[in-house]
């Protein structure tokens, strides 16, 4: 990770679920939303959980599952404790969850959690999905019947595409992504952007308690918040 957006966590001493989530999301969610435009309307998925493969229409991706929720019972079960995969397919879990026990964050090490509104079956795959030692990924929902799948992406076919769709995305495009995550999700809008930033390659330059910039090479946008730490307006290479 995302090792580099944590130390904006210890600047704040205690933190929230929220908190962790903000860090996180930024370019996981991004990869997410190239990863689905590269997909577009599909016909038909297939997967097989022992051999790591999913199918998308005529795409072949390599994957590991994170996880599985169900709306019958409302809990998160990590992949491990589905015995028909192969303990090598669910490498990316377990590494997710014991760094997260290393950092304390204990309640997120278990194998089985309680989703509630804040704690939700998507928040804690982007969790792990950000924590996994590959960043450059993204996450898939494969939904049947009650139960969602939620699947680790490493790699593609065409290993040209992972580093179209997770390469850093330039100024104009920022915005809009900052704006998709502030729309669907409940996140410290501050902690989210600057993660977002030190994840995309953007160098922060601090302008004032409630004010920063992020630095895209020669160009930059400036972010401005209110009193309670919404974003406010950004200015600069935004179009």
């Amino acid at each position: 990770m995302r090792r580099r957006a944590f130390e904006l966590l210890k600047e704040k001493g205690k933190f929230t679920f929220k908190d962790l989530f903000s860090i996180c999301i930024g370019k996981v969610f991004s990869n997410r939303i190239n990863f689905c435009e590269y997909l577009g309307n599909y016909s038909f998925w297939n997967l097989s959980l022992t051999n790591g493969v999913l199918l998308v229409d005529d795409k072949k991706f390599n994957v590991e599952c994170i996880g599985t929720s169900s709306s019958n019972d409302g809990m998160w079960f990590s992949a491990e404790l589905e015995n028909k995969i192969p303990v090598e397919k669910i490498n990316m879990i377990v590494k997710s969850r014991n760094l997260l026990k290393q950092l304390n964050i204990t309640n997120l090490g278990e194998t089985k959690i309680e989703l509630t509104k804040e704690i939700t079956d998507e928040k804690l795959a982007i969790i792990y999905t950000a924590f996994c030692d590959d960043e450059e990924c993204s996450y898939y929902i494969a939904t049947s019947g009650d139960v969602r799948l939620f699947l680790h992406v490493k790699s593609y076919e065409n290993e040209k595409v992972i580093e179209d769709l997770t390469k850093p995305i330039a100024s104009h495009a920022f915005i809009p992504r900052v704006m998709t995550i502030i729309n669907h999700f409940d996140v410290d809008q501050k902690l989210m952007i600057k993660s977002f930033l030190i994840h995309n390659n953007c160098k922060i330059v601090e302008k004032g308690a409630n004010s920063f910039a992020g630095v895209f090479g020669e160009k930059s946008i400036t972010f401005n918040f209110d009193e309670k730490g919404r974003l406010a307006s950004a200015s600069g290479a935004v179009n």
